[in-house]
C-alpha cells in the first residue's frame, strides 16, 4: 500500500510538473502566437549570425570582418550559446523548414524547460516537494524571468538561469551529502559551463566560493572541525576545464596533478585536511594570477556618459544602454510583485530551523541576494542575477504558509488555497505585461534591410548608429562601422557623431573616406597633447572606407530622437569629455481635436507644446505658449510620397516635421543646417556628397560619393504658409 501512495504522488507531482512547464511555455508564447518571425531586441541577431557561420564553415571566426570595419573585432563571445542554437539547428532544423532565425526564435523554448525542471529539482532540495512545485511555477511566472526569456529572445539570459539552478542545486546537495566531494566538483563544473555561457559568470563562481569558504566557518563551530574538502575540489572541478579551454596547458596539467594528488592523499586517508587547505590556497592564487579575482573591478558599469583615463575623457554609452536602465522601487515591485514579501519570510524561516543545513542555505542565499543587489545598481538586465534567490527564499515561505493554514479541516484547505492564489495573481498580470514584447525591426526595417542586401555591392560598408550594427551585419549580410558589442568604440561614436552634427558636408565626408592631414583632423575636434593625442589624431584621419569601397549612410527616426547624444558625441572634446548637444524634440501626442474645417494634433516636447492643424490635406505647426499660438518658421510632412515644406518668412523657434499622429520632431533653428537634418528631413537637398538612394520614410540610405555630384537629390516643394487657425 504504501508504495503505491508513493508511486501516486510521484505521479501526481510529474502532473503538476508537466502543467507548469506547459505554462511557462504559453505564457512567453504571445509574440510567436501573434505571427512575430524576427528575433527581438539587438543581441540575438549576433549569436543568430554566430550560428549561421558554425553551420555554413563548421566554427567561428577568430577575427569578424563583417563588425567594426575597417579594423574588425576578435569574436571573444562566450561560445556555448552559438555552439548550441548552430547543433541543435542540426538535429531540429527539419521542424522549421530548415530556417535558422525560426530555430533560433524557437530555440528559447529549451531553456526555459530546463529552468522550470531545474528550478523545481533546487526547490525540492530546500523545501520538499511541495516547495520544488512552488519553485517552479515562480520561476515560470516571475516577470523579471519571463522579460528576459520571451520565446523570440535569442540570447544568453535562459542558460544564465540555468547554469546558475544547476550550479546552485549541486552545492546543495553537498552539504549533507555522502557523495559531498562528487556535488561540489559538478557545482565547479557548471560554473565553468557558467563561463562558456557569459562574461558575468564571475559572479556565481564568487557566489560558490564565498558560501563555501562560509560553511566551513559554520562546520567548525558546529562539528569544531575544519573541512576545506568542498571547496577544494569546487576550485579545481572549475580551474582544470578553465585553464586547457583558455589554453594554459600548464596550469591545467598542475592543477590536474594537485587533484591526482589530493585524491590520493583521500584514499589514504592521510593529511587530507591539511592538503585541501593547500589546494584552497593555490587555486585563490591562479585566480589572482589569472587576474580573476579583480573581474568584479573591470565588469562594473558607469553612470557617467565619460571615462577617464590619465587625463583624457573618452564616451561611454553604457547610460543610453536599455539593459543599464535604473531599477527603481516601483519597477522592482512590478518585477519581482509578491515574492518581495515572500522572500524575507524565507530567510527567517531557514534562520528559525537552527540546525547546519539551514544555517549554510542561509548564507548561501543571503549572499547570493546580496551580491545581486550590488549588480542591479548596474542596471536592469542585473535583476535577472537577483531573481534567483528572491524567487529560491519564496518558495520556501509558499509551503510554510500552505501548511500553517491548511492543516486541519477541509475548510482551512480551501482558505489556504485561496491565499496561494491572492499570491500569485500579482505575479500573473505582471508576467502577462512582460510578455508583451515585439521586435524593434518594424516592416519598414526588414525593407530597409533587404533593399541593402539587394541593392549595394557585397563589400560596402554601412554607416549607421551602433544599435543597428548586429541588424546590418545579419540581416543586410554587409559590413558595419560599430554594434552593441562596444568593442574599440568611442572613436566611432565620435566619427559617426561628427558626420551628422557638423555643418560643413565636406568633413562629413572625409570622416567617412579619410582625413589627407592631421591639421586637418585638428580643427574638427580638441585632442590631448603627447603620444595618446597622435594616437587619437591618427584614428580620426583614418576611413571608415577603403579604396574603390562604396560607403553607405542609414539614417532614421530613432536617430534624430537621440541627436543631442550624437550630436554631443559628435563635438566631443577628449580634454574636457563634453560636446556641444544639439536637441531635436521629439514629440508626445497629448491629444486630438476635430473640428468643422480641420484636425488639430497636440504633442508636449522638453520645448513647449507643439500644435498641428491638418486642413485640407496640409498641415500647419504652432507653438502653444501661455494660451497663445505663435507660428513656427514652418512645417515639413510627406503627401502622396513626396515631401512639402509650408515655409512661413517670420515664424518663431524652428521647423516641425510631420509624420503622422504619434510621431513628430520638432527642429530648432539653430540645427537647420546640421547633415542630420538635411539628410534626415530635407531629403539631401542641396547636397553634393550624399546621394538619397532609399527613401522608407521613416528610415533614408544615402550613397556617399567620393567626389562631388551636380544634381544628386530633388529639392523639397516648397510652399509659402499662409494659413491660420481663424
Amino acid at each position: 500500500m504504501g508504495s503505491k501512495n508513493i508511486s501516486q504522488d510521484q505521479a501526481i507531482t510529474i502532473v503538476c510538473l508537466l502543467l507548469i512547464i506547459a505554462i511557462s511555455i504559453l505564457i512567453r508564447a504571445q509574440y510567436v502566437v501573434e505571427g512575430g518571425d524576427f528575433l527581438l531586441r539587438y543581441d540575438p541577431y549576433y549569436h543568430y549570425r554566430m550560428a549561421e557561420t558554425i553551420v555554413e564553415e563548421g566554427h567561428r571566426p577568430e577575427w569578424d570582418y563583417m563588425a567594426y570595419w575597417p579594423t574588425g573585432e576578435p569574436v571573444n563571445h562566450p561560445p556555448f550559446y552559438h555552439y548550441f542554437l548552430a547543433y541543435t539547428f542540426r538535429i531540429f532544423g527539419g521542424l522549421v523548414n530548415n530556417d535558422l532565425m525560426m530555430w533560433c526564435i524557437y530555440s528559447c523554448i529549451i531553456p526555459v524547460i530546463l529552468v522550470v525542471i531545474l528550478a523545481f529539482f533546487t526547490g525540492k532540495e530546500i523545501a520538499g516537494t511541495l516547495g520544488g512545485l512552488f519553485c517552479a511555477l515562480l520561476f515560470a511566472l516571475s516577470a523579471s524571468i519571463i522579460t528576459r526569456t520571451v520565446i523570440g529572445f535569442a540570447d544568453t539570459d535562459g542558460f544564465i538561469l540555468v547554469f546558475s539552478l544547476l550550479a546552485t542545486f549541486f552545492w546543495i546537495k553537498s552539504l549533507n551529502s555522502p557523495r559531498s566531494l562528487l556535488y561540489s566538483a559538478l557545482a565547479g563544473f557548471s560554473a565553468f559551463l557558467f563561463y562558456l555561457t557569459w562574461v558575468g559568470y564571475w559572479h556565481m563562481l564568487f557566489l560558490l566560493m564565498g558560501a563555501s569558504l562560509c560553511y566551513v566557518v559554520l562546520h567548525f563551530f558546529t562539528e569544531k572541525e575544519v573541512d576545506m574538502s568542498r571547496a577544494a575540489v569546487l576550485l579545481l572541478a572549475f580551474l582544470i576545464p578553465y585553464s586547457f579551454c583558455d589554453n594554459f596547458i600548464i596550469e591545467g596539467v598542475i592543477l590536474t596533478g594537485i587533484l591526482v594528488f589530493y585524491l590520493f592523499s583521500i584514499y589514504m586517508k592521510k593529511w587530507q585536511h591539511i592538503v585541501a587547505l593547500l589546494v584552497v590556497v593555490l587555486c585563490v592564487y591562479f585566480l589572482y594570477s589569472e587576474g580573476l579575482l579583480t573581474l568584479p573591478l573591470r565588469s562594473s558599469g558607469y553612470a557617467e556618459a565619460s571615462v577617464e583615463e590619465k587625463g583624457i575623457f573618452y564616451p561611454y554609452v553604457g547610460p543610453f544602454i536599455s539593459q543599464r536602465q535604473e531599477v527603481t522601487p516601483e519597477y522592482l515591485l512590478k518585477s519581482l510583485a509578491t515574492t518581495l514579501v515572500l522572500a524575507p519570510l524565507g530567510f527567517y524561516l531557514l534562520l528559525s530551523k537552527k540546525d547546519e543545513k539551514s544555517y549554510a542555505l542561509f548564507i548561501f542565499l543571503a549572499l547570493y541576494a546580496a551580491g545581486g543587489t550590488v549588480l542591479v545598481f548596474q542596471g536592469a538586465r542585473f535583476l535577472l542575477i537577483l531573481s534567483v534567490p528572491v524567487l529560491l527564499s519564496s518558495s520556501i515561505a509558499l509551503p510554510f504558509i500552505w501548511k500553517k493554514v491548511a492543516k486541519g479541516s477541509p475548510g482551512r484547505k480551501t482558505v489556504a488555497l485561496c491565499i496561494i492564489v491572492f499570491l500569485f495573481v500579482p505575479m500573473y498580470v505582471t508576467a502577462e505585461k512582460a510578455n508583451d514584447q515585439g521586435s524593434p525591426i518594424d516592416d519598414r526595417w526588414q525593407e530597409v534591410l533587404g533593399w541593402i542586401e539587394e541593392n549595394t555591392p557585397e563589400d560596402s560598408v554601412i554607416i549607421a548608429d551602433w544599435g543597428y550594427g548586429y541588424w546590418i551585419e545579419s540581416i543586410a549580410h554587409r559590413k558595419s562601422i560599430m554594434n552593441g558589442k562596444h568593442y574599440d568604440l568611442s572613436w566611432r561614436l565620435l566619427k559617426f557623431g561628427m558626420i551628422l552634427a557638423t555643418e560643413n558636408e565636406e568633413i562629413a565626408v572625409k570622416e567617412v573616406y579619410g582625413f589627407d592631414t592631421i591639421s586637418e583632423v585638428e580643427k574638427v575636434r580638441h585632442f590631448p597633447a603627447g603620444d595618446k593625442g597622435t594616437e587619437l589624431k591618427e584614428l580620426e584621419i583614418s576611413p571608415f572606407a577603403l579604396e574603390q569601397q562604396d560607403a553607405y549612410i542609414v539614417v532614421d527616426s530613432r536617430t534624430a530622437l537621440v541627436f543631442d547624444i550624437v550630436s554631443e558625441f559628435g563635438t566631443w572634446d577628449y580634454t574636457t569629455g563634453r560636446g556641444e548637444s544639439v536637441p531635436l524634440y521629439g514629440g508626445t501626442p497629448i491629444g486630438t481635436v476635430l473640428q468643422p474645417h480641420w484636425k488639430q494634433y497636440v504633442y508636449n516636447t522638453f520645448l513647449s507644446q507643439i500644435v498641428v492643424y491638418e486642413a485640407q490635406g496640409e498641415y500647419h505647426s504652432y507653438l502653444l505658449e501661455k494660451n497663445s499660438i505663435l507660428p513656427t518658421e514652418g512645417t515639413i510632412y510627406v503627401k502622396e510620397g513626396k515631401p512639402y515644406f509650408l515655409k512661413r518668412e517670420e515664424g518663431y523657434g524652428g521647423v516641425t516635421w510631420f509624420y503622422s499622429d504619434s510621431l513628430m520632431i520638432f527642429i530648432p533653428s539653430d540645427a537647420l543646417d546640421v547633415m542630420m537634418v538635411r539628410l534626415f528631413f530635407f531629403n539631401g537637398e542641396g547636397l553634393e556628397y550624399f546621394e538619397l538612394a532609399a527613401d522608407f520614410g521613416t528610415v533614408k540610405v544615402y550613397k556617399i560619393h567620393r567626389e562631388p555630384q551636380e544634381n544628386l537629390n530633388e529639392d523639397i516643394v516648397v510652399i509659402k504658409d499662409e494659413w491660420h487657425p481663424t
